[in-house]
């Protein structure tokens, strides 16, 4: 009754993945499948076992990760929310908060990166140990190292949501960024940073 979601991560020896449960509810004519007892697994590839690392919420995605850490976001709406709930009540979403922490797969240690209002459209990339955000409110990129834990701002001429990230020869990160509303922008829809 278990399954593996899309998202893998390695650290060279084992595979690490994001395992749950799917339990099905029907609620007059409607069926709602929804992923339960999600946690992030040890897949132990020489000894064929599945060992858990860490429990994650149920509106938590991986973003990404270096070393031993990874960085998690998460949906809070403040209360406790069915599958139901999400699919007919927009409000929920205006409302709602999206948390950004670094865990410590060995440890379990969490720390707190930022906390983002869900009504307003962000961006988020993991790059190396660095966690990019952008924002449709604020014209800058926030730059989060979660293994050295500091921060830096990248000013932007203008709000712009972090479309990709590359490197150039020597490994330093260039973002790829688009404007949040680039219709009717032309030249200014874009930018490197």
């Amino acid at each position: 009754g278990m399954v593996l979601e899309s998202t893998f991560l390695g650290d060279g020896k084992n595979i690490y993945g994001i395992q749950k449960k799917v339990k099905y509810e029907t609620k007059d004519s409607n069926t709602y499948a929804t992923g339960c007892d999600r946690e992030l697994v040890k897949i132990d590839l020489q000894n064929k076992k599945i060992e858990k690392v860490i429990d994650l919420d149920n509106d938590s995605s991986i973003l990404g990760g270096n070393e031993r850490n990874i960085v998690i976001g998460t949906m809070d709406f403040g209360r406790t929310v069915t599958t139901e709930d999400k699919q007919k009540d927009d409000s929920l979403y205006k409302k709602a908060k999206y948390r950004l922490k670094s865990v410590n797969i060995d440890s379990g240690k969490e720390v707190e990166l930022k906390v983002l209002k869900e009504k307003y459209c962000h961006r988020e990339m993991v790059s190396g140990s660095k966690l990019y955000i952008s924002n449709e409110k604020e014209k800058k990129v926030d730059v989060i190292d979660f293994v050295a834990n500091k921060s830096q701002k990248i000013k932007t001429d203008i709000p712009l949501s972090i479309d990709n990230i590359i490197q150039d020869k020597s490994g330093k990160d260039i973002l790829y960024c688009i404007a949040y509303d680039s219709y009717g922008r032309d030249e200014k829809g874009w930018d490197y940073y």
